[in-house]
């Protein structure tokens, strides 16, 4: 990824259609690390790599929107801050929260990738 607002986005319509091979693509470095509110710690490739392929095959799905996002560069490392709302998606039946995404992000010769993804909705 080119740019940082991609890498959002790339993770965001991943997210949304639970493509696990997308979202394994996304994140770098053997100590990639995916923080939530909800307790979830993830550290290390290995541990994401086994969460994404398990929610892409559950059944609730979530989407994004953001009416906030600020992308922030500093020679090899980038950081994305985005607010907005979190749709999850289940049995035709939908629930809106608020959500916030922090991803902290290193430059590659092959561009952009996630070092370190931390979510949550504030309560």
């Amino acid at each position: 990824m080119t740019d940082l607002g991609g890498v959002l986005d790339e993770f965001c319509a991943a997210f949304t259609t639970q493509d696990a091979a997308r979202l394994k693509a996304l994140f770098i470095g053997d100590d990639a690390s995916l923080l939530t509110s909800d307790d979830l710690v993830l550290r290390g490739l290995d541990h994401l790599h086994v969460f994404f392929d398990a929610y892409a095959a559950q059944a609730t799905s979530f989407a994004f929107s953001w009416y906030s996002r600020e992308a922030y560069e500093l020679g090899d490392v980038g950081w994305v801050v985005a607010l907005g709302q979190e749709t999850a998606r289940r049995g035709g039946g939908e629930v809106d929260s608020p959500f916030r995404m922090t991803l902290v992000c290193r430059r590659t010769t092959a561009g952009w990738g996630i070092a370190h993804l931390h979510a949550s909705s504030p309560h």
